[in-house]
């Protein structure tokens, strides 16, 4: 029902056209009202659109963050817990989300759906109990429109919490200090389990590791590019053998690009086609066979599926090889690699290092980079409130271009909360101030 921190599962994250187009709250703390265009991607170039929210201390940035994550999971948490007259969320199809507050509760639309719901903090659920019905008819309406959007809100105590979780593995006899004393481990390991609890507690290890599987099953729903009909291909070669098909010659360069390109892609665990490299290359090495029509049109065109396969793994790998050259250029003494088992490896003077271990400021940086990594192509938004968190300047202004080369041939939604300007060093065009004028 509404109120519930709950995304229903779609096969289809990654192609949707769906995107959210603007943001608008009035009376924000009885004070403000915030404005915030969200531009959309065409999908003409595949490169990801950023906004970067900046603007006084109390001023709504984290606000407005939580406001847009409580509207697309219908967990209306913060909007009982926090002063405003109403907000909307409008997305590029034309359909509004709408939040008002009212001397009877919050009232919710969404097209021709309207609900009450209960205005108390720490309640849940429809003002009244008889309105079930209602506000299923509400949730599914909302869900079946927004249900390929692939949606991640990192607010700043997500990363430290999980960073923190390398105190849950310290040994009973831990020696505490003055830094780490007793209570300060509780309450870190407490952080850990709503870390957990959150959204599973995946590594980011193992983030990757889902991502390289998922990207192989269907690189369309990762990586922009039409993928040909290898099956309609393969019948029109079939069906046309006047055509001349490729030389032999052809054929082999086509079939020795592959398997260096699979050759390459082993370290990354992508998996690859079975086919027998020197099988092929001797049938068309043999005499005879070069000037075999039949031969050369049936494996010319094995030779283009083959070809077309790899490419699409080839996008993978290619993503892949930018996030580690992202990492090389951040990191000094560390280095941060793709691993066909683990996902990551972290190596740090010839050992492997826990991603855990790293500095809080490594930790944020990898927590951000693989969040980019695993994009999907299109219909997917990421808020981060406070990227810069534990940075240094020189991190913090190569930062956002460095998300967006980690998402490539993706366009993701990067909305972005900053106390820093160094943050928006290289995109200032696309930084929206959130303005102290009162109402």
């Amino acid at each position: 029902m509404v109120d519930q921190k709950q995304w229903p599962d779609s096969q289809r994250r990654g192609l949707s056209n769906v995107q959210l187009s603007e943001f608008v709250v009035q009376g924000l703390f009885n004070r403000y009202t915030h404005k915030i265009p969200l531009p959309t991607s065409t999908g003409d170039e595949p490169f990801p659109s950023v906004v970067i929210l900046y603007g006084p201390n109390g001023i709504g940035k984290t606000t407005v963050l939580r406001m847009l994550d409580g509207l697309m999971s219908l967990n209306f948490d913060t909007f009982r817990e926090i002063p405003f007259e109403s907000c909307y969320l409008e997305f590029n199809t034309g359909q509004r989300l709408q939040v008002r507050r009212t001397k009877a509760g919050l009232a919710v639309t969404f097209e021709d759906h309207q609900v009450l719901l209960n205005p108390a903090p720490g309640t849940k659920g429809a003002l009244n109990q008889n309105d079930r019905d209602k506000v299923e008819a509400f949730r599914t309406s909302f869900f079946n429109s927004v249900e390929n959007i692939s949606f991640n809100f990192i607010d700043s105590d997500r990363a430290r919490a999980a960073k923190t979780s390398s105190l849950d593995s310290l040994p009973p006899d831990v020696v505490l200090t003055d830094r780490l004393n007793e209570t300060t481990a509780r309450r870190l390991r407490n952080e850990l389990a709503y870390q957990r609890q959150w959204h599973g507690s995946p590594t980011l290890a193992e983030s990757v590791r889902q991502f390289i599987r998922d990207a192989q099953l269907d690189s369309r729903a990762f990586f922009a590019g039409d993928e040909p009909d290898l099956f309609g291909k393969i019948i029109d070669d079939l069906s046309q053998p006047r055509e001349a098909p490729k030389t032999a010659e052809e054929i082999e360069r086509t079939l020795e690009q592959v398997h260096q390109q699979e050759k390459s892609h082993v370290r990354l665990g992508l998996r690859h086609d079975k086919w027998d490299y020197e099988r092929l290359t001797s049938i068309l090495t043999k005499p005879g066979s070069s000037h075999d029509v039949h031969t050369l049109t049936v494996l010319s065109t094995y030779a283009d599926f083959l070809s077309s396969r790899a490419q699409a793994r080839q996008l993978v790998a290619e993503r892949l090889l930018t996030f580690e050259d992202v990492m090389d250029e951040f990191l000094v003494d560390k280095r941060v690699r793709v691993d066909s088992k683990l996902g990551l490896r972290i190596v740090a003077d010839g050992n492997d290092l826990d991603e855990l271990r790293l500095s809080s400021g490594e930790y944020q940086l990898l927590y951000l980079m693989v969040a980019a990594l695993t994009t999907r192509r299109r219909g997917t938004v990421i808020l981060i409130d406070e990227p810069e968190l534990s940075m240094h300047i020189a991190w913090q202004r190569k930062l956002v271009r460095n998300l967006t080369r980690c998402a490539s041939r993706a366009t993701p939604q990067l909305v972005l909360a900053t106390h820093s300007p160094e943050v928006a060093t290289e995109f200032t065009e696309h930084m929206v101030q959130l303005a102290p004028s009162i109402n």
